[in-house]
């Protein structure tokens, strides 16, 4: 029997996004939003617990492991295997006792985020990595890995090359600067885009916690229904208004020499072996975007 009292180490955030571009124009945006705060060791606990919530089964909230890290070819694997793989791969020797991962879940069977955060913790309950998994409207994402060098007092820092096809009016061949700061009773994440020495853009998310409870959950649900449709709305229209304004535009397919380190969505297995071959397996993003 599920106590529903009890204590979990998921929770919710409410949340604003706030988008600001300094390069050709300056425009600001921001909008309220909640994301998903989950401990994966709780999925179990949270699907039984919370009666909109499942996990890999529809729902209006579907947490589906294919919409993540994905390293095997043939079939789906858990998120927290994939993720302790990737670690492995990237010379990261501990071993995670708890993975929690920053996100929206799949609403009524559309998923899209722009960007979730996996933070991992060692037996003693401390904090060793972060993973911003970025992903564009193209069904591809990419892994930015933060460890415990770019640790201070619970934040991440560290800058990394981009070369990820995000917005089609920022190239390239830019920086991402992260500060990503481990959820407590506040969230505070800001990833800025940089020129050299000139920043050009910058994205935060800032957030407080509540609980993850049904009457949280449908709290949520009534403020934002649809949320990912939502997410992807937003970001097509403000694409629109920036092609209204004259900004220069990228095309996905110019200067893929500078779209390194891809990763496919898991689909199935025929057609992840033909992508595989088109986009390359290396999952060493430490080593290749670090500056």
């Amino acid at each position: 029997m599920i106590n529903q009292n009890e204590i979990l180490n998921s929770a919710l955030y409410s949340c604003e996004i706030y988008h600001s571009r300094m390069e050709k124009v300056n425009r600001k945006f921001s909008y309220k939003s909640f994301l998903f705060y989950i401990d994966l060791d709780e999925l179990n606990i949270i699907t039984k617990k919370i009666c909109l919530i499942s996990h890999n089964r529809f729902n209006y909230f579907n947490f589906r492991d294919k919409d993540h890290l994905q390293l095997n070819e043939s079939k789906v694997q858990s998120v927290r295997s994939q993720i302790q793989e990737f670690l492995s791969q990237n010379d990261i020797e501990t071993i995670p006792k708890r993975i929690c991962l920053l996100t929206n879940l799949c609403t009524l069977g559309y998923q899209f985020n722009p960007v979730s955060f996996f933070y991992c913790f060692d037996s003693d309950n401390k904090v060793f990595a972060c993973i911003a998994e970025v992903n564009n409207t193209f069904g591809e994402m990419k892994l930015f890995l933060l460890d415990k060098k770019n640790l201070n007092k619970n934040i991440f820092t560290n800058r990394q090359k981009k070369h990820f096809y995000v917005s089609p009016f920022i190239d390239h061949d830019v920086d991402f600067d992260f500060h990503l700061q481990v959820p407590s009773n506040e969230l505070f994440n800001k990833i800025d885009n940089y020129r050299g020495k000139q920043r050009i853009f910058s994205a935060t998310l800032s957030g407080t916690k509540q609980a993850l409870n049904n009457r949280n959950v449908l709290k949520f649900v009534l403020l934002f229904p649809l949320i990912t449709l939502q997410v992807i709305f937003l970001i097509h229209f403000q694409a629109l208004k920036l092609l209204i304004l004259g900004i220069p535009y990228f095309k996905k397919e110019e200067h893929l020499d500078l779209q390194t380190n891809r990763l496919k969505k898991y689909e199935n297995k025929h057609l992840r072996k033909h992508k595989n071959r088109e986009y390359g397996k290396d999952f060493n993003t430490t080593a290749q975007n670090q500056l």
